[in-house]
């Protein structure tokens, strides 16, 4: 974040400690890392007309199996199925939300 840590650092909660200072080129802001790497790959797969999105089942069992070694939450400090304070549940959400706006760009291609 550092293309925009003023404005982090006045306008965020402790902006001002968690702001990164790295200079990018570009900026993809993401409630998650999580989600911002599945839009990087939403976009590959549609460069690469190519489903490049993990499944449900496959996101499901990683987080199972962390929290299994004994991982916790970054955000709640606690061993369970959450990542950044947000539930699974959510996770999976954001990821068919991410399936369907892939599918949406492939039904308008096919209607044209």
């Amino acid at each position: 974040m550092g293309k925009v840590f003023e404005k982090v650092s006045e306008n965020v909660s402790f902006g001002h400690i968690i702001a990164s200072t790295a200079k990018t080129r570009y900026l993809l802001s993401c409630g998650t890392s999580n989600w911002g790497a599945w839009a990087l790959l939403a976009g590959l797969s549609a460069l690469k007309d190519e489903q490049l999105l993990p499944s449900d089942e496959f996101e499901t069992e990683v987080l199972k199996n962390i929290v299994a070694a004994g991982a916790v939450d970054a955000v709640t400090r606690q061993n369970e199925l959450t990542v950044d304070g947000f539930p699974l549940e959510c996770h999976l959400d954001i990821l068919a939300k991410l399936r369907l706006t892939l599918e949406n760009r492939d039904n308008r291609r096919l209607a044209s």
